[in-house]
């Protein structure tokens, strides 16, 4: 529950418009590296603080500034005050806790997304808060630390592979959001062949352990439906908004986005019926088990009731017992109750009844 529920109490008594940055620090050091290009030159950079105010070559450029590490607020306010943010723009970018959101400003638009991880040992999904700010000839983003979620969109630059160094802002803006929800459709790609993995062996066994990474699975589900819907309402206002910085031709583009947030919401809903179908059928499969049980020990028990009623009325009333004078009757008779105990435990636990 930790994963859904953070901070509230910070949240509920923050003053709105205030720059307070809400989550786990990830980094020791901010970074902030600078990409500009042009269909014909390309420049990347480091650049500090003091300088991030020059880091626009020319109106000719595409300037694309990427800042990692979001609990350094002096940075965040030298920012907001650099390309004129607004405070609740720039509260959301400190709130790493925050869900997907779309804003239309006068100078830019802003776009908060989810970035998923997945961690095969535990078996369980994270998630990264990247925040986008677009401009008519930049970009900002803001990662909570570096990585290599973008090291492909880095490479078509470097490389000036495709259209993205002919093209604008708003078409990186696009690559990039793209690129993580082709992400979101890897990590339900993922889960869908863990849950596959799962089905297979309820139909072999019961035992609780399938039960309990059913509800492990479940509980993934939600942790990615609550990303992936609000992401998937956001680009259907994005792909319709009315703004100057999207221009007409790359709308289409971001109709586009919409579509693969709709495939990742679709694929969870898909996986979400499919493992409350894998429950019945658990439940089904326990249910016959126990009948086979009943039948056993039921078939079992009327077998023994009639000899169990004859011996206790005749069973001590006869005058000759070969095995009283017997000297080693009584260790033998405590020996075939153990071994019939110990036979029985055997063969229900080959049953797998134990």
């Amino acid at each position: 529950m930790a994963r859904f529920i953070k901070h509230i109490s910070l949240i509920k008594n923050k003053v709105p418009g205030t720059i307070e940055f809400i989550g786990k620090k990830k980094v020791e050091k901010v970074d902030i590296n600078l990409f500009d290009f042009n269909a014909t030159e390309f420049h990347e950079k480091e650049i500090e603080l003091d300088h991030i105010s020059d880091s626009f070559l020319s109106d000719n450029f595409v300037s694309w500034i990427n800042i990692s590490g979001l609990h350094d607020i002096n940075i965040l306010e030298k920012v907001a005050t650099t390309f004129d943010l607004h405070p609740l723009l720039m509260e959301d970018v400190a709130n790493t806790h925050g869900t997907s959101k779309f804003e239309v400003y006068e100078n830019h638009v802003f776009f908060s997304i989810k970035m998923i991880g997945y961690d095969e040992q535990k078996r369980e999904f994270s998630s990264e808060q990247l925040s986008i700010v677009l401009g008519e000839n930049y970009i900002i983003t803001f990662q909570e630390r570096p990585g290599d979620f973008f090291d492909g969109v880095r490479d078509r630059i470097r490389k000036n592979v495709g259209r993205i160094r002919k093209m604008k802002s708003d078409y990186l803006c696009y690559t990039l959001i793209n690129t993580i929800l082709h992400n979101y459709i890897d990590a339900s790609e993922k889960l869908g062949k863990e849950i596959d993995d799962l089905e297979e062996q309820i139909m072999q066994s019961t035992n609780r352990d399938l039960l309990r990474k059913i509800n492990d699975f479940k509980v993934e589900i939600i942790y990615l439906k609550r990303h992936f819907r609000p992401v998937k309402e956001n680009l259907m206002i994005f792909s319709k908004s009315e703004n100057k910085i999207i221009r007409y031709e790359v709308k289409h583009f971001y109709k586009d986005l919409f579509d693969i947030s709709a495939l990742a919401v679709d694929a969870i809903e898909n996986y979400n019926t499919l493992l409350s179908e894998m429950l019945n059928i658990y439940n089904t499969m326990v249910s016959l088990r126990l009948n086979d049980i009943i039948k056993f020990l039921t078939i079992f028990s009327t077998i023994f009731i009639p000899l169990t009623f004859i011996a206790g009325i005749y069973g001590t009333n006869f005058k000759y017992f070969p095995e009283l004078d017997y000297q080693y009757a009584y260790p033998i008779f405590w020996m075939v109750l153990i071994i019939i105990a110990i036979g029985m435990i055997f063969y229900f636990k080959r049953k797998k009844w134990l």
